[in-house]
């Protein structure tokens, strides 16, 4: 900026400070929608999350990941918005890309709201400063940020309307990590219980169900890459695979529940109920010997 003139500021240790020209900025944006938090249907929720996923999908083609999905992060589309622009996925600010900006991909739970992050960016607070190439910290790729939809939607399901279905709610939020992670670990590695899900939501089941199967895998099996200490062999090749096959079945899945709103079904169809969980094939883990022990998820809440 150029200088108004050779002025020197007050006394104190900044006296020989030169007083720079200043110009105020202001720019004016019309909202793009309200709050999905706002939903007036269930048909018009699940279509906001159906979107905001097929924009993630866009993102993670580009190599590219958000890291902070939550509902304060995406938005409804417009009253008469079309198929395709229902949810709009919004601060993209902190976002990497797994190919330009490597070392800012990793999992890390000082990235991202604590209600929402996925467990494997909650346990990276016990990594300590360790990288890549120690073969425990895994890029945070775009099943983190999948599951972080998973929990958004879960919080919309488990409190609207009144008191938590479930007292483990109230630790997915908690300051320490540790504590949030034991929490959703307690919830995600168990089996779903519908009880969980409030009256006026019970038409989610299938597909709430199907996400907490297929987030079950991943779970499991990247923690045995970080067990293992192969988190390095899940490059973005392999990711890129993986969500291609990945994000058809969950947008059908949102599609299939939609479907069934809109024709006046609100209890899940046997061929729902029977629908089979994407299967996630990380990269394959080196050869041990012995074999490690089964890992041991903790769920204490204290």
């Amino acid at each position: 900026m150029p200088l108004i003139s050779a002025i020197m500021t007050g006394g104190g240790t900044n006296s020989n400070t030169l007083a720079l020209e200043r110009i105020c900025s202001r720019v004016i944006l019309c909202p793009y929608g309200r709050p999905v938090g706002c939903f007036e249907s269930r048909e018009r929720l699940l279509a906001a999350f159906r979107d905001a996923i097929k924009g993630h999908c866009g993102l993670s083609r580009r190599a590219m990941v958000h890291q902070d999905v939550g509902l304060h992060n995406f938005l409804l589309g417009a009253p008469d918005a079309p198929d395709g622009h229902m949810g709009v996925l919004v601060d993209h600010d902190i976002g990497p890309s797994l190919l330009r900006d490597p070392g800012d991909a990793y999992v890390d739970c000082r990235t991202g709201t604590r209600a929402y992050q996925s467990i494997q960016v909650l346990e990276s607070s016990g990594y300590g400063d360790t990288a890549s190439s120690g073969g425990e910290r895994l890029l945070h790729d775009y099943l983190d940020d999948l599951e972080s939809f998973y929990w958004s939607l879960c919080w919309i399901c488990f409190t609207r309307g009144g008191s938590p279905t479930t007292d483990h709610l109230r630790y997915w939020n908690a300051g320490s990590p540790i504590i949030a992670s034991n929490a959703k670990c307690a919830h995600l590695l168990m089996r779903f219980y519908p009880s969980s899900v409030k009256e006026h939501f019970e038409a989610f089941m299938p597909l709430l169900k199907y996400l907490h199967d297929l987030l079950q895998q991943v779970v499991e099996m990247k923690s045995d890459l970080v067990a293992e200490k192969a988190a390095h062999e899940r490059d973005w090749e392999t990711i890129r695979e993986e969500a291609d096959a990945t994000y058809p079945q969950v947008i059908e899945m949102f599609d299939r529940t939609i479907n069934r709103l809109k024709a006046g079904g609100d209890m899940p169809l046997a061929e729902e109920r029977g629908h089979p969980p994407a299967r996630i094939t990380l990269a394959p883990l080196p050869p041990k010997s012995p074999p490690p022990a089964p890992r041991e998820i903790s769920r204490v809440l204290e």
